[in-house]
Parts: C-alpha cells; structure tokens; sequence
C-alpha cells in the first residue's frame, strides 16, 4: 500500500513537470509559477531581477582589475600622444659672480633636439603596440569574466530550478502523509503505514533543506563574483534556455581564431 501510495505522488509530480514543458514553458515560467509562500521568492523575480545581461554588465564596472586595467590604458594613451610631439627646446642660463670683485660671468645655452632615422616614429610605434597589448589584455580579462559570470548564474539559476521541483515534492508528498493521515483516523490503515509516510516527507523535507543552502551558497558566490557586497539584495530572473547564445559555425570559429589569438 505504501509503494502504490508513494508511486502515485512521484508520479502525479512528474505529470505536473511534464505538462508544463509540454506547453513550451521555460526555466523562468516554472519558477514563476512555484507556490507564493516558497522561499524562491526571495531569489527569483521574474519581472524585477537581475538578468544574465545586467550581471555580466555590473560584473564589468565594478570588478577592481579591470579598473585598474583602465586606467592603465589611459595612461597608455597618454603616452602615446607624449611620444608623438617633438622633443621639447631646452634654455640654460648659468650666472657666476665673485665676491666683493668684479669678475662676473653670465652664460647663456640653448638646445633644440633633432630626432634623425626615425627616431620619433619608432617611439611611437613602440607606444602604440603597447596600448594594443593592454587594450587586447583587457578585452580577455573581460571576456572570461563575462564567461565565468554566466556560468555562475546559470548554475545559481540551475540550482533555484532544484529547489522548486524540490519544494513542489514536498508539497505532494505532504498532501499524500494528511491522506494517509485521515486514513488512519477513520482506521482503514494501520499507523505504521502512516509513520512510514511521514519518514518520507521528512526525507524529502531535509533534501529541501540541503538545496536551499546550495541556493544561498551559489547566490553568495555570484555576489562575490560581479563586485557585490553580501548584504545587498540580489534576486535573478530569467531562462537557462537563453542564457548562452550559440556557438558560430567551425568555419567562422577558426578565421575568429587566427585573427584575435
């Protein structure tokens, strides 16, 4: 009795699951839909919540590296300019005066450096490549901090996906332990039938438990990740199923390759 009984409730779960990806409902919708009082409220928000786009976005303004890889560029371009003038005139002026005499001596020199072979534009070569280097330098660090956020927010999101299916579980089952429940009050199942649910639903009770503190652990994480500090409020939306855009053909992939290694 107790195996029909658990049976029915995994699969009244897995027909509620299905029938919501039967109607073309992605990962946003499912978690839009899970019970007002779950505590996915405090996590996902479908309208008012950080997407991917926003994250990878405040992730590149507020990471410290690449600041400072900004400013770098910065002063690189300044170097660039400074190399491009020419080479400033130079005016010396030496006075010598005896003391308690009449021998004084004023020297006046004056300097103008020529810049013979190409001096000046090897400089400026030289400068400008070393802001292309810092520039591409950047643009990497960039790219795999926009690649590691995603990743992480998809496994946040992943994770918010669990502890939805989790909690719908332990709904279920829980509806199942007070049918049980009356059962036995009316006394056409024996309590040992009743107790041996109730270990169940406190199974799956504890499975809650354990994802939500994944949840808090992968929210934590990408808090740390974009710049944002732990107190702050940090609630996602959005769709794993368009999270990644999809990779370009081998042909494209390979000339992207040889150009920007």
């Amino acid at each position: 009795m107790l195996k029909k009984l658990l049976v029915t409730i995994m699969l009244a779960l897995h027909v509620t699951i299905a029938t919501s990806v039967a109607l073309g409902q992605g990962t946003s919708a499912i978690l839009a839909q899970q019970n007002p009082q779950s505590s996915l409220s405090r996590y996902f928000e479908p309208k008012a919540g950080l997407s991917a786009d926003e994250a990878v976005a405040y992730a590149l303004s507020h990471n410290g590296e690449l600041l400072a890889a900004g400013k770098e560029i910065e002063a690189a371009r300044a170097l660039v300019r400074q190399a491009s003038l020419r080479a400033n005139p130079q005016l010396d002026i030496e006075r010598k005066q005896q003391i308690n005499g009449s021998d004084n001596d004023t020297m006046v020199g004056a300097m103008l450096p020529l810049e013979l072979g190409g001096r000046r534009s090897a400089r400026v070569l030289v400068a400008q490549r070393e802001l292309e280097m810092k520039e591409r330098l950047l643009a990497d660090r960039e790219r795999l901090l926009a690649a590691e956020v995603r990743a992480k927010f998809g496994e946040a999101l992943g994770e918010l996906l669990k502890l939805g299916f989790t909690e719908d579980l332990l709904a279920t089952t829980d509806q199942g332990y007070r049918l049980v429940a009356a059962r036995v009050t009316e006394g056409r199942t024996a309590p040992l039938e009743q107790n041996m649910v109730l270990v169940e639903v406190n199974r799956i009770r504890s499975m809650r438990e354990g994802s939500e503190g994944k949840v808090e652990v992968a929210m934590l994480e990408l808090r740390n990740l974009i710049g944002m500090r732990p107190e702050e409020p940090l609630r996602l939306r959005g769709d794993l199923d368009h999270l990644i855009e999809p990779l370009p053909s081998v042909a494209i992939s390979t000339e992207l390759a040889l150009r920007e290694r």
